[in-house]
C-alpha cells in the first residue's frame, strides 16, 4: 500500500504533515508533480494504493485521473466520480434544502434585472462574489445601485460570471474540516480590523473539534452532495441561530487546524483513506 500526493504548488505545511502522517503509520508515500508529471503506464498507482490531490489546479485534477484505477481508494464517494464534478452547487444545494444565502448568478446585469436581484435578496448590501479565490479575494460588499452597477459592468468586462448574495450581517465564520462522515476540525475565522472578511483565527482557543451538531450536520452533507468524502466548509452562524453554508471546498486547506489547534487532520485523512482502502479489498 502506498499514498499518491499530487501537488502542483501548495503550501509547505500541507505536503509535510501527510508525510508525517505517513511516516508514523509505515507508510509508503509518493509525491508527483503535475508540472512536470510525466503520463507513463508505470507511474499509475496499483489497486491496493491510495490517492489525495491536495493542489486545486486543472493540472493537478489531470494527473489525479490518470493515477486513478479500480481498487484505488480515494476521496470520492463514487467508485469514478474523480471524473465528475458539479458546476453549480448553489443549486444542488438548494435543490436538497441545505441552507444558503440567497444567490442569483449575474448572466444578465442590465440595471432593471440587477435592481430586481437586488430586491429579491432583501436590498442593500448585496455581496457580489468572483468565483475560484480563496483568502476573501473577489468577495466584494456593495452598498448601492451606483457601486453596483460599475462593479459589475467591470467584473464581466472579461466575461466573468460573478454571484450575487445576500448579506449576512453579525454572523460568526465557521470553517468546518470533513472527513469522511464526521466534522474532525472547526474553527473561527474572526473578522479582519475594519473589513467585513474575516481570516483564519490564530488563537488556539478558536479550533475545536465539532462547530456543534447542527453545523456539523450540515457540512458533512453539502460534502457529501458534491461526491466528495473530504472538503472544507465554509458556514455562516446567524446570532438568530441560523446557519448558511457558504462553500464546500474539495480539496481545501486543511492544515490550519492542525498547525493552530494541534488537531491531526492529517492522521485522521490518512487512517480514512487506508480504512476505506480495507473495504474496498
Amino acid at each position: 500500500m502506498k499514498l499518491h500526493l499530487v501537488d502542483d504548488g501548495v503550501p509547505s505545511i500541507s505536503l509535510d504533515i501527510m508525510l508525517e502522517a505517513c511516516k508514523k503509520r509505515s507508510l509508503d508515500y509518493i509525491v508527483h508533480e503535475a508540472g512536470t508529471f510525466v503520463f507513463e503506464p508505470e507511474r499509475k498507482a496499483s489497486p491496493g494504493d491510495l490517492l489525495f490531490r491536495p493542489a486545486v489546479s486543472s493540472a493537478a485534477l489531470r494527473v489525479e485521473q490518470y493515477l486513478f484505477q479500480p481498487g484505488v481508494s480515494t476521496f470520492y464517494n463514487d467508485p469514478f466520480g474523480i471524473y465528475y464534478t458539479s458546476n453549480n452547487a448553489t443549486a444542488l444545494y438548494e435543490q436538497h434544502e441545505i441552507p444558503i444565502p440567497r444567490s442569483f448568478y449575474l448572466h444578465n446585469r442590465s440595471p432593471n434585472v440587477l435592481d430586481y436581484y437586488v430586491e429579491q435578496l432583501g436590498g442593500y448590501p448585496v455581496i457580489l462574489k468572483v468565483l475560484g479565490y480563496s483568502g476573501g479575494v473577489g468577495v466584494m460588499k456593495l452598498d448601492s445601485s451606483e457601486s453596483l452597477y460599475s462593479v459589475v459592468d467591470f467584473v464581466c468586462a472579461n466575461g466573468t460570471v460573478p454571484l450575487l448574495s445576500t448579506f449576512i450581517p453579525n454572523a460568526v465564520h465557521w470553517r468546518c474540516v470533513v472527513v469522511g462522515s464526521d466534522v474532525v476540525a472547526a474553527y473561527i475565522n474572526p473578522p479582519i480590523k475594519d473589513d467585513f472578511r474575516t481570516f483564519g483565527t490564530t488563537n488556539k482557543d478558536e479550533v475545536f473539534t465539532s462547530a456543534g451538531e447542527a453545523i456539523d450536520a450540515i457540512s458533512v452533507k453539502a460534502v457529501s452532495l458534491l461526491g466528495n468524502e473530504f472538503g472544507g466548509v465554509d458556514v455562516l452562524q446567524h446570532p438568530s441561530g441560523r446557519c448558511y453554508v457558504l462553500e464546500a471546498n474539495f480539496p481545501c486547506y486543511y492544515a490550519h487546524a492542525q498547525e493552530i489547534g494541534g488537531i491531526d487532520v492529517a492522521g485522521k485523512m490518512v487512517d480514512y483513506l487506508i480504512n476505506k482502502q480495507s473495504s474496498i479489498g
